[in-house]
């Protein structure tokens, strides 16, 4: 029923208003056809809001537009910083490596020095050691030449002058 229809109906003199009868009040007549109008006309606006067609989404141009841009400007900061917290990332995984590779490569220098020493210590002990085995020999064969010249006498060197004489008479 539409706002005409309403109209017609009460202009007829029998108010009508979804199946139950209106009747006007006796005391100010003018009253009431002021509150009929008025309830007749906010009846029919709300009808005719509720009949008119919409959009679903009654977003202004304007507005969509910045939300549109704002969407990309922040997509935009979550893949540059998705990105470079990537190679960021990289690079300090890298300098790790290379760290690690510097220290590993720092230890084995450093233990191939330690093995130097240790072998030009151990040869220098070595040679010490047979040198001091050499002047214990040295010292030992002294020692016993001297004992065996003195020990490998025929003669004692009282009668040595006339040991020499009889070795001359051999001949």
């Amino acid at each position: 029923m539409n706002f005409m229809e309403k109209i017609a109906k009460l202009a007829d003199g029998k108010p009508e208003w979804d199946g139950q009868k209106l009747e006007p009040e006796p005391l100010e007549p003018n009253l009431f056809e002021t509150l009929r109008d008025y309830r007749l006309s906010v009846h029919a606006w709300s009808d005719a809001e509720f009949t008119r067609s919409r959009r679903a989404f009654a977003y202004s141009s304007r507005r969509f537009a910045w939300r549109l841009a704002a969407g990309w400007a922040l997509s935009c900061v979550l893949v540059a910083g998705s990105v470079s917290a990537g190679i960021w990332d990289h690079h300090r995984r890298e300098a790790q490596a290379t760290a690690a590779r510097e220290a590993l490569h720092e230890r084995e220098v450093i233990e191939q020095r330690q093995q130097k020493q240790r072998q030009q210590a151990v040869s220098a002990l070595q040679s010490m050691q047979t040198q001091q085995k050499q002047q214990v020999r040295s010292s030992d064969e002294e020692l016993m030449a001297s004992v065996d010249s003195d020990v490998s006498r025929q003669v004692p060197t009282a009668m040595e002058p006339l040991a020499q004489l009889m070795v001359d008479d051999g001949r």
